[in-house]
């Protein structure tokens, strides 16, 4: 049997929220990959908000990234981080042992949508200085692109992400009682992928951690950007969908 591709995970740990790490294991799982897990942050929150918020120190991400340095990592999917400068000193360690560029993707969390954000302005400046030129592709929101491109327009916005690093930005733009519209901005500013549907109704927690980790899983698996946009954006609808059929616990907990 073939080994699965693994996928190294900088993410928080929100295990009361549903979304994060967990989110980030179930959506790895369910595209084929094996999740491996470096805790950057824990929280305590719900649908109501976040209640607490705790960062990891620096040299704790780095014990927890040197206990799976000989682990064949075929990806990467970076969350909420509490140690910017660590988790890059982790990536760079990582390309010198595989002898090349491992694909990353990171999904910007700076805010939850209610309580404190996970990223105040200087902790923003610290992501963009140690995490954008490393980043392979970047997955924002349109909130999260204006805050990192200061730029309002998914194309200046991506161009703006691109000049900073970044070869590809997935601009996802989802709001209330409009369409789904994600964008793959592609190495040359281009549009390379475009996806639109109806948004789903209701609010459902993690759904952002699933769509960046499953689209790291399938680029550790070989899928080209654009296959690997199309099928995470597929999946994280197949989820939503399967998660609305559980109204206890669906909202909070995505299934994989």
């Amino acid at each position: 049997m073939k080994n699965p591709p693994a996928v190294l995970i900088f993410s928080a740990f929100d295990g009361t929220g549903g979304a994060g790490a967990l989110a980030d294991g179930r959506a790895v799982l369910s595209a084929g990959g094996l999740p491996l897990s470096v805790l950057t942050a824990a929280t305590a929150q719900n649908l109501d908000g976040v209640l607490d918020f705790w960062r990891m120190p620096a040299q704790r991400v780095r014990a927890q990234f040197l206990a799976l340095k000989n682990a064949p990592v075929r990806a990467v999917k970076i969350g909420v981080l509490g140690a910017p400068s660590a988790a890059a000193e982790c990536l760079d360690l990582l390309a010198e042992a595989a002898g090349k560029e491992i694909p990353s993707v990171w999904d910007p969390v700076l805010s939850p949508t209610f309580g404190a954000p996970f990223a105040p302005a200087r902790q923003i400046g610290l992501l963009k200085k140690h995490i954008l030129p490393r980043a392979f592709m970047l997955t924002p929101n349109r909130k999260e692109l204006a805050a990192l491109s200061g730029e309002s327009g998914a194309a200046a916005g991506a161009r703006r992400l691109r000049e900073g690093g970044a070869r590809f930005v997935l601009a996802k733009d989802v709001r209330p009682g409009a369409e789904v519209c994600h964008e793959l901005y592609g190495e040359d500013g281009r549009v390379v992928w475009r996806a639109r549907c109806k948004r789903r109704r209701g609010e459902f927690h993690g759904g952002g951690c699933f769509l960046s980790s499953y689209l790291a899983a399938r680029l550790a698996a070989g899928d080209s950007p654009e296959a690997a946009a199309a099928a995470a954006h597929q999946q994280t609808l197949a989820a939503i969908d399967r998660a609305r059929r559980i109204p206890a616990l669906g909202r909070q907990f995505l299934l994989g």
